[in-house]
């Protein structure tokens, strides 16, 4: 029994706290904090210094928290459950399996949105997050022609390192 509690809550561990298939937030989000908590999670001790951060700034409303961690993100929907949080996808999403993956960890952790790498992006999985009412903002896109695609597919973000050229060819994309 001691051992268990000092154990780290693994995603295996998450989602073992979901094997009903029921969703673990906002219903289930105080028991996943107590083993959060009794596990001593790196993860919660992160989320909790964020979290304070933005209380500090003024900036919850604003702030959009995400992380490679589905553990991360159920720790930061634990402790600020109105905090919008989204899961952020790496080299696996090239496929319709590792986008699945993503979707049902937005769908057990009530995830604002999955955030996949440029070369991640699947058009009918982005199809799929936004009729689940769930946001997609694509990571590193610096190429125009990149960018006029994502916006006609319908994401809701790029993040890019060039802004001036995003903006430029958004408008061109707008016009």
């Amino acid at each position: 029994e001691m051992k268990a509690a000092r154990e780290p809550l693994t995603t295996r561990g998450l989602l073992g706290l979901a094997r009903d298939g029921r969703a673990l937030f906002p219903a289930r989000g105080a028991e996943v904090l107590r083993r959060l908590e009794r596990a001593r999670s790196r993860n919660l001790a992160l989320a909790r210094r964020v979290i304070e951060i933005l209380h500090e700034r003024g900036m919850e409303r604003q702030a959009l928290v995400h992380s490679f961690s589905p553990v991360a993100c159920a720790a930061a929907r634990a402790l600020a459950p109105r905090l919008r949080v989204a899961l952020l996808g790496g080299e696996h999403l090239r496929t319709q399996r590792g986008w699945r993956r993503l979707e049902r960890w937005a769908e057990l952790l009530d995830l604002a949105g999955i955030n996949p790498p440029l070369l991640g992006v699947i058009p009918e999985a982005v199809a799929r997050c936004r009729d689940a009412g769930r946001t997609v903002a694509v990571y590193t896109v610096d190429r125009p022609a990149d960018m006029r695609r994502l916006a006609a597919m319908g994401v809701d973000a790029i993040i890019t390192n060039r802004p001036g050229a995003c903006r430029a060819a958004l408008e061109v994309h707008q016009g």
